[in-house]
């Protein structure tokens, strides 16, 4: 099926595009800080335990992956985050 030029002018298709660039943007964000999380936790020699590894994977809340990349920074060099 294709789409009609007159439905790609429509009110639902546009919404829906928005839509779309905004989880892309959104999962654009969140990918970005669970790497510069892991690039912290090499860089500073960190150690990491499994669960916290797994946490921060399935985090979509870029919130708290900020927050984790913050305790990262400030985490004694060689420590374990989440201590």
């Amino acid at each position: 099926y294709q789409i009609t030029s007159l439905e790609r002018r429509g009110h639902s298709f546009l919404l829906g595009r928005k839509e779309g660039r905004e989880e892309g943007r959104a999962q654009a964000k969140a990918d970005g800080l669970r790497l510069a999380i892991f690039d912290i936790i090499e860089v500073r020699d960190l150690a990491i335990d499994d669960a916290l590894r797994d946490r921060i994977m399935a985090c979509e809340d870029p919130l708290a992956l900020d927050h984790w990349r913050t305790l990262a920074k400030r985490c004694p060099q060689g420590a374990k985050l989440g201590d």
